[in-house]
């Protein structure tokens, strides 16, 4: 497989680039998808069975690759793989890009966000974020009602803080009832932050470590906050922890949940924090 860039010189499209995997192989389906922003372009290959490393084979597991226009020369970045590829995944059916962030499709892909609770072809999507021109993982995400055969991630888009993955194979609607075979539905994510941490008047020391961790973290607040209040949530929104500091500073935090991301929520008067941590 191969991929082509165009560009529009006054209307007229013409041809600037062809462009391969590093590591084609023969059936790796390498331009199965495409997208573009700015100077960024990922384009999948859901039949790939190598790892970023080129090792590791999972047949048709999925890869996607990262270009950036350099002058008008797009060279290779990363390539990128889920990571907890598995046989069949079809990791990079579905792919796409909008600014720091990319998202990839795995309709194939069968645990939850946590690697467990099998749903066979239940589907599944991945967040990638750009830092310093490495593009790694973030986010595994799901659905909330995930089923077997549903498809989740057959199609996906991303645009600023907001992404959107496809189930086509899914039956129910949004209320979860009015059961029609195959019907489809589409779910919509909001990334709480841009970063990671989000700050507001709350301290540029605020820190926790390690992350990712095993369920015990440590954060610092940065200095001595007086009635704080503190809310732990998974990536659904639940609330699974909540409680009010007070004169506190150095906290620790224990994550009895299954591995995951979680967000924390400080609030004190009109500041706030918010912190994403990952238990592994």
């Amino acid at each position: 497989g191969s991929a082509y860039v165009f560009k529009n010189n006054s209307g007229n499209w013409s041809q600037v680039k062809k462009i391969v995997a590093s590591d084609r192989a023969a059936e790796d389906l390498f331009g199965s998808s495409v997208a573009i922003s700015g100077n960024y372009m990922i384009i999948g290959a859901y039949a790939d069975d190598e790892d970023a490393t080129g090792k590791n084979t999972f047949d048709g597991s999925g890869s996607a690759y990262i270009f950036k226009n350099n002058a008008g020369n797009w060279v290779q970045l990363n390539k990128i793989v889920a990571s907890d590829r598995s046989y069949v995944d079809r990791f990079g059916e579905a792919v796409a890009i909008s600014g720091d962030y990319a998202i990839v499709g795995a309709f194939f892909e069968s645990q939850d966000a946590a690697g467990g609770n099998t749903l066979t072809s239940s589907g599944s999507a991945y967040i990638f974020k750009n830092n310093a021109g490495s593009w790694k993982q973030v986010n595994k995400i799901v659905a909330s009602d995930r089923n077997t055969d549903d498809r989740f991630g057959k199609s996906v888009a991303i645009y600023g803080n907001y992404a959107m993955v496809g189930a086509w194979n899914e039956d129910e609607d949004e209320k979860g009832g009015v059961t029609i075979r195959n019907a489809g539905s589409i779910y919509i994510y909001k990334n709480a932050t841009s970063t990671g941490f989000e700050e507001k008047e709350f301290g540029r020391n605020l820190k926790v470590f390690p992350n990712p961790g095993n369920g015990n973290f440590t954060i610092d607040l940065g200095d001595e906050w007086v009635n704080t209040e503190m809310s732990i949530s998974d990536i659904y929104g639940k609330v699974i922890q909540s409680e009010k500091l007070f004169n506190s500073q150095v906290l620790e935090i224990d994550i009895h949940e299954p591995s995951g991301m979680y967000i924390i929520e400080f609030k004190s008067g009109n500041k706030n924090a918010v912190i994403r941590i990952i238990k592994e």
